[in-house]
C-alpha cells in the first residue's frame, strides 16, 4: 500500500489539532473599566514663606525638608539657609548671586529648624514640608 502525501497531509494536521488541545489557551489579560490609582501616602502640605526684606525668618522649628526657593526680584543679595532656630546652626546652603526667576530645588532635611537670611531687599519663597 502506497503512502500518499494526502495522507502525510492528513497525519499532520491530527497531530496539530491534538497539540493545541493539550496546551491551555492564553487568554488575553483582563483589562478593567476604569483604571485603578496607584495607592497614595498622606503626604504633608507644603508651606511657604515669602520673605520681602533684609532680614532674618525662622520659617519652621523642629524638623523637616527644605523643598525649594524662588527668588521673585527685589534688591538681590545673598541669601543664606541655616538648619537652625536661630543663625548660628547647620549652613544648608549660601545662594551668593540669585536672580530673578531662579527656582532652586532642594529636597534637603533639616533637624532643628528652618532659618533664612536675606542681606538685601531680596523678594524669595521659600517652600518646605
Amino acid at each position: 500500500m502506497e503512502t500518499t502525501p494526502l495522507l502525510y497531509l492528513c497525519i499532520v494536521f491530527v497531530v496539530i489539532l491534538i497539540m493545541s488541545l493539550l496546551k491551555p489557551p492564553v487568554h488575553p489579560k483582563k483589562v478593567d473599566a476604569e483604571p485603578t490609582q496607584p495607592r497614595m501616602e498622606a503626604v504633608e502640605a507644603v508651606k511657604y514663606v515669602t520673605i520681602t526684606e533684609a532680614t532674618y525668618t525662622a520659617a519652621k522649628t523642629g524638623a523637616g525638608i527644605l523643598y525649594r526657593i524662588v527668588v521673585n526680584g527685589g534688591t538681590l543679595g545673598p541669601i543664606m539657609v541655616y538648619d537652625a532656630d536661630s543663625v548660628s546652626g547647620i549652613p544648608i546652603t549660601t545662594i551668593t548671586h540669585p536672580e530673578p526667576g531662579m527656582v532652586l530645588q532642594y529636597g534637603v532635611e533639616f533637624a532643628t529648624g528652618l532659618a533664612i537670611v536675606t542681606t538685601a531687599d531680596t523678594n524669595i519663597n521659600v517652600a518646605f514640608y
